[in-house]
């Protein structure tokens, strides 16, 4: 008789046991439930964002498109209504050509933003006048950058890839090279990679970056305008 109330213990044990149990499980569904609920929101507010940007846009276009006229009040207004969007994105525009400009959104090499970039330019009226791109696109890589006292000429500038994986790694080789307290060599490389790769794929297909004098350079090292076809060759793996 008396392994009654022994098992009485082990009952009430086991009931606090899956009480417990219950009350994790419904803590974890509460916070599944409100975790959904703020990643709604949050993308309610973000195809807010962005409609209220481009509502901004169709009611400037006029000044937008001739923005040269009052440059500063232009650039001042749009960038205040790209932060209201993401305060990492930035913008560039293009020339007129056959009576259309192209605006460029880019997420400032910041990989956090790129979402920001790819969401608002998926949401962008057709406007008659305006190509929309999203991230700073390839170009011709020539001329000089200047920093301070430095120039650096693009002539002068070689890359050395590495495989990594299903990236690639770089290591650029700049005349004169030398760490620097405000790493201007390393400023004007990434502005030459940038023109030269585009931003996403900076961001996207290579590794590790590196910098050394062009001393350190070694024979099959590529120009920068002739880097973009070797990041668009076979996979390095």
């Amino acid at each position: 008789m008396r392994a009654l109330p022994d098992d009485a213990a082990h009952w009430r044990t086991l009931m606090q046991i899956t009480a417990f149990k219950l009350s994790d499980y419904h803590l974890s569904v509460k916070t599944t439930i409100y975790r959904r609920a703020v990643g709604i929101l949050n993308r309610f507010r973000v195809r807010a964002a962005e409609t209220e940007f481009w509502n901004w846009f169709e009611d400037n276009e006029p000044l937008l498109f001739a923005f040269e006229r009052d440059q500063d009040r232009a650039f001042s207004e749009l960038s205040e209504a790209l932060e209201r969007v993401n305060p990492d994105l930035t913008f560039e525009f293009g020339p007129v050509v056959n009576g259309r400009r192209e605006f460029v959104v880019s997420a400032g090499g910041v990989r956090s933003a790129f979402s920001a970039v790819e969401g608002l330019i998926d949401s962008a009226p057709p406007l008659a006048r305006w190509r929309f791109r999203r991230f700073r696109p390839r170009r011709s890589v020539s001329g000089q950058v200047s920093l301070g006292d430095l120039e650096i000429d693009a002539r002068e500038v070689c890359i050395t890839c590495h495989p990594d994986g299903d990236r690639w790694g770089l290591i650029v080789h700049i005349p004169g090279y030398e760490p620097t307290p405000d790493n201007r060599y390393e400023q004007i490389g990434y502005l030459w990679l940038d023109q030269s790769l585009g931003e996403y794929d900076l961001e996207t297909r290579t590794s590790f970056i590196e910098f050394e004098p062009t001393d350190s350079a070694m024979s099959g090292d590529v120009s920068l305008n002739r880097l973009p076809g070797i990041i668009d060759g076979p996979s390095p793996d």
